[in-house]
């Protein structure tokens, strides 16, 4: 398949097929962004009755754990599907959930050079690259490259590297990445809603997601927007 129309639309479909067969319930919503190297699955009304019952007990982690490690399991074989269906090699696979908003995301990486961008980044993009770096700064107390880049009207993705300091390596090598992860999620939650990083979006953010690599000392954030058109920035 060469149109990327019927590359999401084959994307979609295998990952509601897998969801269903795999939870027992599938979703009622998938939307797929195919956007050479970057690729992002957007999952709505995504909660089976089990779940649901472990929320309402304040449980949500103990939903993310299983859920975590289940998606472990499908990681080969989605890897494998999404590969068959476009012809290109996947690289990474990672998940996020927002459980309050029965929602996550599938996202991953592609063995494929970024397309060359025309012209400059739009007004709003330096401003939000600013405004993160700065935040993180002040918050994390580290100097991240960021890059923010639209992969395509209702996605937009922040790329930042170098997130790590020394300290959080040498923890993470003494066995303590999830908690670092869970630490420096709690921070970049809150540089999302204490700054205008939002009010800066072209479209009105529904849905953000955080994602870590600690290895790769990389953080992704991504931010589904709405379907309507915001002021110009």
């Amino acid at each position: 398949m060469s149109e990327v129309k019927e590359v999401q639309s084959a994307i979609a479909g295998y990952i509601g097929k897998v969801l269903r067969e795999s939870f027992g319930k599938g979703p009622i919503s998938v939307h797929t962004t195919w956007a050479p190297p970057y690729f992002c699955v957007h999952i709505r009304d995504f909660l089976v009755p089990m779940e649901q019952i472990l929320i309402q007990k304040n449980e949500g982690r103990k939903v993310e754990e299983l859920r975590e490690m289940l998606m472990g399991v499908l990681y080969a074989d989605i890897k494998a599907e999404l590969e068959a269906v476009t012809g290109e090699e996947i690289l990474d696979i990672y998940t996020n959930w927002n459980l309050h908003h029965r929602s996550g995301v599938i996202f991953g990486t592609i063995d494929t050079p970024l397309e060359q961008e025309s012209g400059t980044a739009y007004k709003w993009q330096e401003e939000v690259n600013s405004v993160v770096k700065k935040a993180g700064e002040n918050k994390e107390g580290l100097s991240a490259v960021v890059d923010t880049k639209p992969l395509n009207h209702r996605v937009v993705l922040i790329e930042r590297t170098s997130v790590l300091t020394p300290v959080e390596r040498q923890l993470i090598e003494e066995g303590h990445a999830g908690e670092i992860e869970a630490a420096k999620t709690t921070l970049v939650k809150s540089i999302i809603e204490e700054t205008n990083l939002l009010a800066l979006m072209p479209r009105e953010v529904i849905d953000p997601f955080i994602i870590w690599d600690l290895d790769k000392d990389i953080n992704y954030l991504i931010f589904i927007c709405s379907s309507k058109e915001s002021e110009a920035k």
